[in-house]
């Protein structure tokens, strides 16, 4: 019964000598601090506490009986380590046929890490990289892209094609509506990959277009957010007006939806979310994301209070009557220091769920005047969604040396790899994107 191992327990119970090994068999030899500590035996129950790297996922197994070759193990639990790196497991023996009593005389346990993604690797240590994979991804004025290129997407999968649609900033010249000066309106533009690749896009041109004048969103109605529920498309922009009237808005978030993803209508009562009169996001809002998970809408944004930008959520069943959370911002700045992410969070990707943990890519960027900054994007994961722990490692991409580029992020698993598009570099450049490997 493998009396050599160093992590064996023995106990003395009511019902007989019951040997309780547990090994430690972690998936890398550099992760042997795994082990587990046998805690009790009550009323036939037998508890031990499991200790193991958070954010790996772990199964639990018995076996009544050791022999020399056929050990019948059951996996009886499986479980992802928080962020404690401990878990505490009772085992009732309710799977056992009859159920007892009586108890097996004996009872031997061992746990393992199970396959981990590519996500969870990486933030590991375990293996991985993002390297640079492909570049000039819609180039502005090509193919019907816009003034500013294929930048900024927000990107799904549609099953029904199996193609790749992404949401995207379109640039084109429009008019001030309170001066008559000439003015890029920013919009929203949609692409499909030509192929599943990810690679090659075939632009729709402009779906949704900026408000009517003396509208919050006459200037602009852009930066989208997508999100697909059964057969409605929802989309969450950043809008904002030339500051004609009494509506118009410094940067709040409107709501518009679609049943074939091409053409949206605005929810009349926009914006469906605005900014605060104080605090730290008190000057505007905007770049939303969504995610959807058990009936609740999760709304990431970014806030500004013209010296920092950082990110925060609201949450609600409808989007329509969001309730910022009370702990905002999850995600902030590393200010008064020289961290690459010392002047802005802004920008996400779409939440990407891998085990036990959510993980999003965002951009960031050293203090202001931001078109001389240094940017990039790195990543962050959550629980929760809520309480989110930037990687040790960020930035995971190049930085730029001055000014915009390698921000905006949008990360998608394609074809079971997971990529990063980005914009190049400043405004009037396309995308390029990072693969992991």
């Amino acid at each position: 019964m493998n009396n050599h191992h160093p992590l064996k327990q023995r106990s003395a119970l009511a019902l007989g000598i019951m040997s309780l090994c547990v090994f430690g068999l972690a998936a890398q030899a550099q992760k042997n601090q795994n082990f587990g500590v046998f805690t009790g035996y009550t009323n036939g129950n037998v508890s031990m506490i499991f200790y193991g790297t958070p954010g790996w996922q772990y199964v639990i197994q018995r076996a009544t009986n050791l022999v020399q070759s056929g050990t019948i193990w059951v996996s009886i639990a499986t479980n992802i380590f928080p962020g404690s790196g401990s878990i505490t497991f009772t085992d009732t023996f309710s799977n056992i046929t009859p159920p007892p009593p009586p108890y097996p005389r004996a009872a031997y346990y061992r746990f393992q890490s199970q396959t981990n993604g590519p996500l969870a690797n990486f933030w590991n240590g375990v293996e991985g990289a993002w390297y640079a994979d492909a570049g000039n991804l819609g180039e502005q004025g090509e193919d019907g892209f816009g003034l500013g290129g294929f930048i900024f997407p927000s990107m799904l999968v549609n099953a029904a094609t199996s193609e790749i649609w992404a949401y995207y900033i379109f640039h084109y010249n429009g008019t001030n509506f309170l001066t008559g000066d000439a003015e890029i309106k920013s919009t929203v533009g949609r692409a499909r990959s030509a192929d599943t690749d990810g690679v090659s896009w075939v632009c729709d041109g402009m779906v949704m277009d900026v408000g009517a004048a003396g509208q919050w969103d006459d200037q602009y109605a852009s930066f989208p957010g997508i999100w697909k529920d059964s057969n409605t498309w929802y989309l969450v922009y950043e809008g904002a007006g030339d500051g004609d009237s009494a509506n118009s808005s410094p940067g709040d978030i409107g709501l518009a939806t679609s049943t074939d993803g091409l053409n949206f209508v605005k929810y009349p009562g926009n914006p469906i979310l605005r900014h605060n009169a104080t605090g730290w996001e008190n000057n505007n809002i905007g770049t939303p994301s969504l995610y959807k998970a058990n009936g609740t809408w999760y709304l990431f944004y970014h806030g500004f209070d013209g010296t920092y930008c950082r990110d925060g959520v609201a949450t609600g069943t409808s989007l329509t009557n969001l309730v910022k959370y009370a702990g905002n911002p999850i995600i902030d700045v590393a200010s008064n220091t020289s961290a690459w992410d010392s002047g802005t969070i802004g920008r996400r990707s779409a939440i990407a769920q891998e085990g036990g943990y959510y993980y999003l890519a965002y951009e960031g960027s050293t203090p202001q005047p931001y078109s001389t900054a240094q940017w990039s994007s790195g990543l962050a994961r959550s629980t929760d969604l809520f309480h989110w722990t930037k990687f040790s490692g960020n930035p995971v991409l190049p930085r730029t040396t001055s000014g915009f580029g390698y921000d905006g992020p949008e990360m998608i698993q394609i074809n079971g790899t997971w990529y990063i598009y980005v914009r190049v570099n400043g405004s009037e450049e396309p995308e390029m994107r990072f693969r992991l490997q």
